[in-house]
């Protein structure tokens, strides 16, 4: 009855990553509006709730791992590295199917996290290279132009690419 107890706790943790894991997804998917958007300041309050979804997926982390590792002490299997799919072949078909269904949806949540998460990366580092194209661009026009003295040598002199017409608006 005790490996119940801990089969049941193991469950409860499982259950609680999935929450967190659906709600970390639904804030990598909104990024990438907010990356299309260039709303800076969504942008910062989101990457605050992802920081701490991953806070929360870290300590439920350690504690699935702790609850892993009991269960397996009681089902007689190294506790060492032991993995949810080696837990559900050792309990009985309700409780294997359930640690596989769990396990199933952790994996396919974690596979949609880096999906969205590299899609967002993609956007990041293309808006990168155009504002480096764009600052390039400007350097360049903003720099100095060389002209030609009379003996025909270049003159290396400021002067200027472009000029204000007038300073008023």
């Amino acid at each position: 009855m005790k490996h119940l107890e801990s089969f049941n706790n193991l469950v409860q943790v499982l259950e609680e990553e999935v929450t967190v894991y659906r709600h970390f997804l639904d804030l990598v998917r909104h990024e990438y509006d907010i990356l299309v958007d260039s709303k800076i300041e969504a942008l910062v309050e989101n990457n605050k709730a992802k920081d701490a979804m991953i806070t929360k997926l870290k300590s439920l982390e350690r504690i699935r791992e702790k609850r892993a590792r009991e269960l397996a002490v009681m089902l007689n299997l190294k506790p060492d590295m032991i993995t949810l799919l080696e837990l559900a072949s050792k309990l009985d078909q309700t409780q294997g199917d359930k640690l596989r269904s769990i396990h199933s949806t952790l994996d396919l949540l974690v596979k949609r996290v880096k999906d969205n998460n590299q899609k967002n990366e993609v956007l990041v580092q293309s808006a990168l290279t155009n504002i480096k194209g764009a600052l390039e661009s400007l350097k360049t026009s903003l720099q100095t132009k060389t002209t030609y003295k009379n003996e025909g040598q270049m003159q290396q002199t400021a002067v200027p690419a472009g000029k204000f017409v007038r300073k008023e608006v």
